[in-house]
């Protein structure tokens, strides 16, 4: 198990993936983040209607999928 406070509980950056299994994917999790950062931000505006959430939601797994792709070609630094 990690002991990265920057990554969920029962994460692993070991390349083998012998560690446990994240409760969420990877994808969501980080997807995740990106809202909750962007929401605590004080000039974010109020998500007042579905179209505007769909739109920050579409926007956070592009983050999402941006941060798998690094972490990918990142994998054996």
């Amino acid at each position: 198990m990690s002991t990265n406070p920057h990554e969920p509980h029962g994460s692993s950056s070991e390349p083998d993936g012998a560690s446990e299994q994240l409760p969420i994917p990877l994808r969501d999790w980080f997807a995740g983040m990106w809202v909750a950062g962007a929401a605590a931000h004080r000039d974010t505006p109020q998500i007042t209607d579905l179209d505007k959430a769909s739109r920050i939601a579409e926007q956070a797994y592009r983050v999402a999928d941006a941060m798998l792709l690094c972490r990918s070609l990142h994998a054996e630094d």
